[in-house]
């Protein structure tokens, strides 16, 4: 088959669900995955830090999608911060007085499991709230962000995450991304990942009308919709004449990235205890970054975990700054518990790779003033956007969210172009 309504260019599974949503819809769709060309990636970078929020706005089928990939376990007592004093966990049955106990406004339970984004900001401004007692809500809006901001700063920007919502996290799988793909051909999908795209064909330049493919699909493939979700950087890495097709601005750099450390441990009673997820947090008043801020994930494995630290994105590559932040990241947690004896299993791919074999990073984060920047593509109408770049939250939420507008514009194209059809076939 040569036409398509859709054709979706994705890359670490951001697309797959609007392309089952397209398909439920009736239409034919085709995914071209570009993981492989964009850099060597173990699963658990792909996976990221961030969980899942399971709140009641997700809908059954991104779910179903997500555990189709693989199964996600709940951490019992909710997402946890581990604080100088203590932990501070969301769900536990001491949340409200671990709260109180650290100082901090108990109402804010309510506020960061009910209410996200602008509503918790307004309520952060309308009781003129104070830094000290309710930082756990810039907090909650800096954490997945996509957009650097200092500490307090932070409730400026455009979203949260809901906290004290249900949270869940998995184990990254190698098979993951053969199970995701199985469950979009499932679902009468075209799907391909041995595929490179040549180029585009455009009218007017203002309508795609087809993609240039090579490889296991090749020849031009016509289309009446593009989605691309490859951010502006990742497309000039993939192939700067496309980048530049479709992101005449350029590349756009970050500022900040997130990079992974797999840490070594002692196992005992205590680790056993801890969740399968956790922040270590310091000091609220420093940069939320670096070892000051740390999420760690669990393994399957006892004697191993994840630590993830946000560095600036000029130092990925510098070998001697990454080594100096894996000290760093040692001392934080062999201070707080004794015995411990954590050491670095593996440093960042960073670490490992060149910036031509590795490309951008998969979880960058971007300067305050980029926002604008980060919603130009062409100009093209049938062209859309679904990568980071236009993500305010590195949530399922707000992928769902950036999923169903692309959604709605996509079929109001759709219908606009068989309107057209049936006027000049009357006329």
């Amino acid at each position: 088959m040569n036409e398509y309504d859709v054709v979706l260019v994705s890359a670490f599974r951001n697309c797959y669900w609007l392309a089952s949503e397209l398909r439920r819809q009736k239409l034919n769709v085709l995914v071209i995955d570009l993981s492989s060309k964009l850099g060597v990636w173990p699963a658990e970078d792909v996976e990221g830090p961030f969980g899942l929020f399971k709140t009641e706005t997700l809908k059954g089928s991104l779910l179903e999608g997500l555990w189709a990939e693989d199964a996600f376990h709940e951490v019992e007592n909710g997402f946890t911060l581990w604080l100088d004093s203590g932990p501070l966990e969301f769900k536990g049955p001491l949340t409200r007085y671990q709260i109180g106990m650290s100082g901090l406004d108990p109402k804010l339970f309510e506020t960061l499991g009910r209410q996200t984004g602008i509503q918790a900001q307004r309520n952060f401004r309308a009781d003129s709230l104070n830094f000290e007692t309710h930082w756990l809500v810039p907090f909650s809006c800096q954490l997945a962000s996509t957009t650097f901001s200092s500490a307090r700063k932070s409730v400026g920007l455009p979203k949260a995450l809901p906290l004290a919502a249900s949270f869940h996290v998995r184990w990254a799988n190698r098979n993951t991304n053969e199970k995701a793909a199985q469950w979009l051909k499932s679902r009468g999908i075209a799907f391909s990942e041995k595929t490179d795209i040549i180029d585009l064909s455009f009218e007017n330049r203002r309508k795609v009308t087809g993609v240039e493919l090579k490889g296991e699909i090749s020849g031009l493939v016509r289309c009446k919709a593009l989605v691309w979700g490859l951010t502006s950087e990742e497309s000039y890495f993939y192939n700067s004449v496309l980048g530049q097709e479709i992101f005449p601005l350029g590349p756009l750099e970050s500022e900040w990235s997130w990079i992974r450390y797999r840490v070594k441990i002692k196992p005992n009673m205590q680790t056993r205890l801890w969740p399968l997820h956790f922040c270590s947090f310091q000091d609220k008043d420093s940069p939320w970054t670096h070892e000051n801020m740390i999420l760690w994930q669990k393994t399957s494995l006892d004697e191993f975990m994840e630590a993830w630290v946000r560095i600036p994105t000029v130092q990925r590559f510098n070998k001697n700054y990454l080594t100096l932040i894996g000290e760093r990241i040692l001392k934080n947690i062999n201070e707080r518990i004794m015995g411990l004896n954590a050491e670095i299993q593996n440093h960042p791919q960073e670490s490992t790779y060149t910036y031509h074999q590795l490309g951008p990073s998969r979880f960058p984060v971007y300067r305050a003033n980029s926002m604008g920047r980060r919603q130009k593509t062409n100009g093209v109408r049938n062209f859309f956007n679904q990568s980071h770049e236009r993500l305010a939250l590195y949530s399922h939420e707000d992928r769902q969210e950036l999923a169903e507008e692309n959604l709605k514009h996509i079929l109001h194209w759709l219908v606009e172009l068989e309107t057209k059809r049936r006027k000049e076939a009357t006329a």
